[in-house]
């Protein structure tokens, strides 16, 4: 049966490790669960069972009762289904009442033509995580833990897809995209738990051809992590994988050692995070050069046209790019916006690009937290000093004002910029 399935894939050495990995688990899971009844029991150990769910459900219950009760809205969107060049939005309606959370995602629009729709009971399990993460995010998560939440989501429903709707990426950028919107929704009750926008899986390549060193196909996907937005009392992560993830982008030696590939840059994006009182946490850039040899190669992601959004007044982090780099080092806008506005879909397939050419994903930034003026003038410089921050933005966006020596702050210019920039407010 193995082989069956095997020989109709294209790199079948590499998902025979994945089924074997499947197969395994499975198989220790089982011989575990049979050990536990065989030491207490049937009747302890289903016994057991239902006391967890219900200390799962008083727990979650109790955080949902630290939320003002109330209606509470918001809208986000996806850039586009790669097939129409339509934004798609999401709009959820969360009704906290009597320790009960109910999300309702009418408004959302219609099922889209390319694969970025999510089916009824997927959507239900993000929103259901959305809301863990914000009322119970230490205690165990089951069916217990749920009983108090109820989402709803109509028929013909982006979120609500039916054969034959495609629903590959509604797994990343709109699993992701459902959780943005809940926090969004919930942020002006629960400020203090709430954090901006995440780059909300906003890249990633998928790339192939012939390896030139045996001349086997080789093709991998890669997605590198972005910023997570900034907190009520600190700054966002950087460089952290999609919040849904259960992979982490791949050390480079591996990379260069089982395709025929060069990472020519990995690093953290300048001036990627959202500006605000706390900043948004940094993105990953990163190249892959294709050596000796064609490639093809699909760049993209969602928040390309407009960045994670912020809260309480912080600005949105950067907006998701992928860059094509040809071998005399003139570069491409591919996916996302170019310098004069042009917006190039997400995952533009790219056919037979010239050997030692190189695809770039400029990943995008976590939104910021509060107001940028506010932000303590020192730890502006310092993101400067740790090229976190370039001396354009700290000036553009915090209102901070550092002398030509690039170490120190001018204190009382930064005091009346900033003070004329509130004024035109």
């Amino acid at each position: 049966m193995l082989k069956l399935v095997l020989s109709h894939t294209r790199l079948p050495k590499w998902l025979a490790g994945d089924i074997r990995a499947a197969v395994a688990s499975n198989t220790i899971g089982k011989k575990e669960l049979i050990r536990v009844y065989e030491r207490y029991g049937q009747v302890t150990v289903e016994a057991s069972i239902l006391e967890i769910l219900d200390y799962s459900e008083c727990a979650v219950r109790r955080g949902i009762s630290t939320i003002p009760t109330g209606t509470y809205e918001a809208e986000d969107q996806l850039d586009t289904d790669t097939v129409t060049t339509q934004p798609y939005k999401l709009h959820a309606k969360v009704t906290v009442k009597e320790r009960t959370i109910r999300v309702d995602w009418t408004g959302t629009d219609p099922p889209a033509k390319g694969p970025i729709n999510r089916s009824k009971h997927a959507t239900a399990g993000d929103t259901f995580y959305g809301l863990k993460c914000l009322v119970d995010p230490k205690g165990p998560a089951n069916a217990g833990s749920f009983r108090p939440i109820e989402v709803f989501v109509p028929d013909n429903c982006l979120l609500s897809a039916k054969w034959p709707s495609p629903v590959d990426r509604g797994n990343n950028e709109t699993s992701a995209r459902i959780v943005d919107t809940v926090w969004q929704a919930l942020a002006p009750a629960i400020p203090d738990r709430v954090i901006g926008m995440t780059y909300g899986y906003a890249g990633g390549a998928a790339c192939g051809g012939i390896d030139p060193r045996n001349g086997e196909p080789y093709a991998f996907w890669e997605g590198p992590p972005g910023g997570w937005g900034g907190r009520y009392n600190k700054d966002g992560i950087n460089a952290n994988w999609h919040l849904h993830g259960n992979v982490r982008d791949t050390p480079i030696e591996i990379m260069e050692l089982v395709y025929p590939v060069m990472i020519t840059s990995s690093e953290l994006r300048r001036d990627s995070g959202g500006p605000g009182r706390f900043r948004g946490g940094l993105a990953l850039s990163r190249e892959y050069k294709f050596v000796n040899h064609s490639a093809t190669a699909g760049p993209g992601g969602d928040r390309a046209r407009a960045g994670p959004p912020g809260l309480f007044g912080g600005k949105s982090g950067a907006r998701f790019r992928g860059v094509l780099v040809h071998e005399d080092g003139r570069e491409e806008i591919v996916a996302g916006l170019n310098e004069k506005g042009e917006w190039y879909p997400s995952f533009r397939t790219l056919w037979n690009l010239p050997p030692n050419s190189a695809i770039r994903l400029e990943g995008a930034g976590g939104g910021g937290y509060g107001n940028p003026f506010e932000r303590a003038p020192d730890l502006v410089l310092k993101d400067v000093l740790d090229g976190y921050v370039s001396p354009e933005s700290a000036f553009e966006d915090y209102g901070v004002v550092i002398d030509s020596s690039g170490k120190q702050i001018s204190y009382e210019e930064t005091v009346e910029e900033r003070r004329k920039r509130q004024n035109k407010k």
